[in-house]
């Protein structure tokens, strides 16, 4: 299984060239802060004082196989 099958919804993405303040969150973490796939690309997260948008979602029981 490749890492683009471990992405979650069709807007999740990894990261490009040259990209900053952006992130991908395990699937878990992001069902926690109420963010579903439908909110990759427009939501923001705050990680030590610093706005981070989220890009892609990734499943976390995936990579853990």
């Amino acid at each position: 299984m490749g890492f683009g099958q471990m992405l979650v919804g069709a807007e999740s993405r990894f990261f490009a060239e040259g990209e900053r303040d952006v992130c991908i969150l395990p699937k878990a973490l992001a069902d926690i802060l109420g963010i579903g796939a439908q909110d990759v690309g427009r939501v923001e997260v705050w990680i030590m004082g610093q706005a981070y948008r989220v890009i892609g979602l990734i499943d976390g029981e995936r990579v853990d196989r």
